[in-house]
């Protein structure tokens, strides 16, 4: 995970917490009130799916099938393509330099397919 994926995570986890603290409080990262904007954020290693180009996919190896039992798996894939349909959403791939697509090739763009342009917003990291 790069420094800066690292630090969105936590900025948003933080400024998304119940928490006692002054939420304009945070003056090393200044876009943190808008990233709070975001009800669900969901971080994607893009060189732990070389070879996959479905960002939905991606979503379902690295999140889901880590965190669920093998039971509650496809209900809870179904709750996150309504989370994605209908709630703001954040979604960071990180390490564009590190994904290799199908075929060896990485001039092929990940498929946001099922992604609302209204809903998701996408960041794409990478080093130079």
């Amino acid at each position: 995970m790069s420094t800066f994926a690292a630090k969105l995570v936590h900025k948003w986890c933080d400024g998304n917490r119940p928490s006692t603290a002054d939420p304009n409080d945070y003056s090393s990262f200044d876009d943190v009130l808008i990233i709070q904007n975001f009800q669900f954020f969901f971080f994607i290693a893009l060189r732990e799916s070389r070879g996959t180009t479905d960002v939905m996919h991606m979503i379902k190896e690295q999140l889901i099938d880590t965190l669920f039992s093998e039971e509650k798996r496809d209900a809870m894939y179904k709750i996150v393509l309504q989370i994605i349909g209908t709630e703001l959403c954040l979604v960071v791939r990180d390490g564009l330099d590190e994904w290799v697509a199908p075929g060896g090739s990485n001039l092929v763009e990940t498929s946001m397919a099922g992604f609302p342009n209204d809903k998701c917003t996408v960041l794409t990291t990478s080093r130079p």
